[in-house]
């Protein structure tokens, strides 16, 4: 099983909920070359919108995992997982069309970040681990097909776990 292995702000999480209630948690790259295997995978895994030919949706949705950098004694790793349905290639530097479900807009009281987003990519379930697997508080990068303790952009992942690949089934 593939999944979308995402880095995410961790101020970013503090908005997780309001962000869903508006429909989606939205997160991106913050610059073109961490972008680019996402783009592939995009354009390879995903189906072209008929009306907008850089968005990308997946059906069944995607699996995700979102890492932070330092979740146990400094080492990074992946507090929350969830399923993607879109992923929208950003070729013009627009901001995302809803921003309700987007941290950083300054649509929640949050301060605003002035990204630059080559893409978005749209949680549309996000849970904490240990809602999904009870009696785990995360998963750790070799979890989820890493060999390195640090993710610094986007990467697919393959998920080898039984119980993990579950745990994503059930979120469907």
């Amino acid at each position: 099983m593939d999944v979308l292995l995402a880095p995410v702000f961790e101020s970013f999480l503090d908005l997780r909920k309001p962000c869903l209630d508006n429909g989606g948690f939205v997160v991106g790259p913050m610059g073109m070359t961490t972008a680019e295997e996402l783009f592939g995978f995009a354009i390879e895994a995903g189906t072209r919108d008929t009306e907008v030919p850089h968005r990308f949706t997946f059906d069944p949705w995607l699996a995700g995992a979102v890492y932070e950098s330092h979740v146990s004694e400094g080492t990074g790793a992946f507090r929350y997982m969830g399923l993607i349905d879109e992923i929208e290639i950003n070729n013009d530097g627009h901001t995302y069309r809803f921003p309700k479900m987007k941290p950083g807009e300054g649509t929640h009281g949050e301060e605003k970040y002035d990204e630059r987003m080559p893409a978005f990519i749209r949680f549309r379930i996000l849970m904490s681990v240990s809602e999904v697997l009870p009696g785990s508080t995360h998963l750790w990068p070799k979890d989820l097909g890493l060999s390195e303790t640090k993710l610094r952009k986007f990467k697919v992942g393959s998920v080898r776990k039984t119980a993990i690949r579950a745990a994503f089934e059930s979120m469907r």
